[in-house]
């Protein structure tokens, strides 16, 4: 026995960000609940495809310092992955990855989504010292 074999590594570090992203948006410990997967996709993308997490970082910077909603930014982030990916020519299971990590964090913003469209999401308060 002994490490995969270097076709298939892909698969398998594909497989084990999904596991990552899965578990902590779906915990197991917290009755399946959790976070939405934006840090810890942001994680494996930066490992796969690190020219492109560069980039939806920086979009998400933009869009965070422009109207200060954070969910705004991430979900236009995580639809910016596999766009990206697609653009630089990543190898099609790094951008079908980035494709289903996108959908996962954007379902996972569903009450954000709603409350964007009804013009109630929560802004990020800047922090105000005396």
């Amino acid at each position: 026995a002994g490490a995969a074999a270097p076709e298939y590594q892909i698969y398998l570090m594909i497989a084990g960000g999904l596991i990552a992203i899965i578990g902590h948006s779906c915990s197991l410990f917290l009755q399946f609940k959790g976070g939405k997967g934006v840090a810890t996709g942001l994680g494996v993308i930066l490992f796969l495809a690190p020219v492109e997490t560069a980039i939806v970082f920086l979009v998400w910077c933009v869009i965070v310092a422009v109207t200060r909603i954070v969910s705004l930014g991430s979900i236009v982030a995580a639809a910016l992955v596999p766009v990206a990916m697609y653009f630089f020519d990543e190898p099609l299971p790094v951008t079908g990855f980035g494709l289903l990590a996108a959908v996962l964090v954007i379902v996972r913003h569903k009450d954000n989504i709603i409350r964007l469209l009804h013009g109630n999401e929560l802004k990020v308060e800047r922090i105000k010292t005396k």
